[in-house]
């Protein structure tokens, strides 16, 4: 969980740790708890989570294209 901290700025644990139960329950991640000490867990996206990926990929790319629009939009909003 620490790497997947890492690489989402500006997120509390508390958050996080909401974020990721709210994926489990939707079928989107699996929890492995290597029940090592210290404590290791690592995340993976079920095959529905890939689905959900592939489906947010498009939308991901139209808000790279168009991010100066949007900037600027919510700057004179």
């Amino acid at each position: 969980m620490a790497e997947v901290r890492r690489l989402v700025e500006g997120i509390s644990e508390k958050v996080l740790i909401q974020q990721l139960r709210e994926l489990m329950a939707f079928g989107v991640l699996i929890r492995h708890d290597h029940q090592q000490v210290p404590p290791m867990v690592d995340y993976s996206l079920t095959p529905f989570g890939e689905t959900l990926v592939r489906a947010l990929i498009p939308l991901c790319d139209w808000g790279t294209l168009n991010r100066q629009h949007v900037a600027n939009v919510l700057l004179t909003a």
